[in-house]
């Protein structure tokens, strides 16, 4: 099993009717599967958009040949009211739109995958001005293990189970996100989110619902963080409807709900089985009330985690329906990320002319639009040329300072983040809030008010102990919950090595 982390901005100009490339790991090996966050944004790395009209956020699922998407799109706030819509769809992998659905501004149609990449096909679009696609993408390789992608619905009266029984293999992780639709249905209304994970053995299960009301003049948000069920759908008043896997067996689960869902509510499924279930682990997150290095190990058959995608909040009682800013319903973070950012070097494609006089590398054949500032390019033999500003098209970008080298028509190769986390929020109960989009550079990142970052911890380097460690940098006085799911390395053999 090999899993790893891309991060990637689409831009308008490039993602339209057009088939993008996500570059992977070199000799990453055949793709299974892969997990896509997404949020519209306009803004630098680490720091807050406010300026979008609508703002689209979504988890989707993808084997070969099935897409599956959940997505909740929320327009700026204003003192007359917002509007928001959630929806589901099993014919797109990404679908970002307007709350009336009339305006589609990015639809990818299909990902399919090659030798270390992930071909996006975008269709026809009109994205918002200066409204850019960030995705934090996880991918999964690997002859030895088995995925399926799909989705089910739940039972609906409350106390009474679902088996969903129609894989060919017993999975040993499962993740579930569903926005609280029937199938390919778009609701404008109040807006539903959930993502979860549970894990076989041990049985664990964990998950973060959100709700967001629809047209008022000052917006409430809802948020619920449970380690005892995989969905959940909380609303005002405290009220909440949960689904709880039971037992995983030999072709699926079953799931019993608590609380009434409607008729035809569905969800969409990652599963995954491995060599054994012991490669994967699930861990609730805790985040510490101080500054510095935080340790957490993942059980006595523990490992040293390659990657790990979760979620995070600013709840501060789990379990509990919190409907207010002070127990942290703002938002949410989806994030990803591996310990070695900057450590491995992937090959450019084309070409670049770079000079020590300038910062401008120009490019033949080369997809620059896939860099992120900070982005760090060298030779071929591993000197630094220099760090990425800006890219103002395929062909052309500005280093943050003057090249490093002088070179003409050269090979290379890059390094990047591979952590980070998408956050999307709206001040509660606040008169004219601006509905915010944030890309973080650390894997742990919790957003709330208007907005500002109250946590934030990267995944530094592991040692020798099994789990995994967060330096946190950003701290609040009281412990916020989240969740992470954590992935065994089987393939250290194939790895690149690179530079730091």
């Amino acid at each position: 099993m090999k899993t790893c982390v891309v991060r990637r901005r689409f831009w308008a100009t490039e993602a339209d009717n057009a088939t993008v490339d996500v570059d992977l790991e070199p000799n990453f090996g055949t793709i299974k599967g892969c997990i896509i966050f997404y949020i519209e944004n306009n803004a630098a790395t680490d720091a807050f958009d406010t300026t979008l009209r609508f703002r689209n956020v979504g988890v989707g699922f993808a084997s070969t040949n099935t897409y599956v998407t959940n997505i909740i799109t929320l327009e700026d706030a204003a003192a007359t009211g917002t509007s928001t819509q959630k929806a589901h769809s099993n014919a797109n992998f990404i679908s970002a739109t307007s709350t009336d659905r009339n305006t589609v501004h990015y639809r990818c149609t299909s990902a399919t995958f090659a030798t270390d990449k992930i071909r996006f096909v975008f269709a026809n679009q009109s994205p918002q001005t200066n409204g850019h696609l960030d995705a934090l993408i996880w991918a999964i390789s690997g002859e030895e293990i088995s995925v399926g992608v799909g989705f089910s619905s739940f039972s609906t009266n409350t106390g009474t189970s679902r088996i969903y029984s129609q894989l060919n293999f017993q999975p040993d992780i499962i993740f579930i996100s569903s926005s609280n639709t029937t199938l390919n249905q778009s609701v404008t209304g109040d807006s539903n989110f959930s993502f979860g994970v549970a894990t076989r053995s041990p049985l664990q299960q964990s998950c973060l619902g959100w709700w967001y009301q629809n047209n008022v003049g000052t917006t409430n948000q809802v948020i619920r963080e449970s380690n005892t069920s995989i969905t959940n759908f909380p609303a005002n008043a405290g009220s909440v409807v949960t689904a709880a896997i039971g037992s995983i067996g030999a072709n699926g689960w079953t799931m019993t709900n608590t609380g009434t869902f409607g008729t035809n509510i569905v969800y969409n499924f990652f599963a995954i089985a491995g060599i054994s279930p012991s490669d994967f682990a699930l861990l609730n997150v805790d985040t510490p009330t101080g500054t510095g290095s935080n340790f957490s190990g993942l059980g006595s058959s523990g490992f040293i985690p390659e990657t790990v995608i979760g979620m995070t909040s600013y709840v501060q009682t789990r379990d509990a329906t919190q409907s207010s800013s002070a127990t942290g319903a703002d938002g949410f973070g989806l994030c990803a990320g591996v310990a070695t950012s900057h450590t491995k070097l992937y090959n450019g494609n084309g070409t670049i002319t770079y000079n020590a006089v300038g910062s401008a590398v120009t490019g033949t054949g080369t997809t620059f639009f896939k860099f992120f500032s900070g982005t760090r390019l060298y030779t071929t033999d591993g000197s630094l040329i220099g760090t990425v500003s800006t890219a103002t098209g395929n062909t052309a970008l500005t280093l943050t300072a003057n090249a490093l080298l002088t070179g003409t028509g050269q090979s290379y190769v890059y390094s990047d983040f591979r952590q980070g986390t998408l956050s999307i929020g709206d001040n509660d109960n606040t008169a004219g809030a601006t509905v915010y989009s944030q890309i973080s550079s650390r894997l742990y990142t919790v957003a709330e008010g208007t907005p500002s970052v109250v946590v934030q911890g990267s995944l530094v380097t592991p040692d020798t102990r099994n789990g995994l460690q967060i330096s946190y940098s950003t701290v609040d006085a009281n412990p916020t919950f989240g969740w992470l799911a954590a992935f065994k390395n089987q393939t250290t053999s194939r790895r690149r090595g690179g530079i730091s």
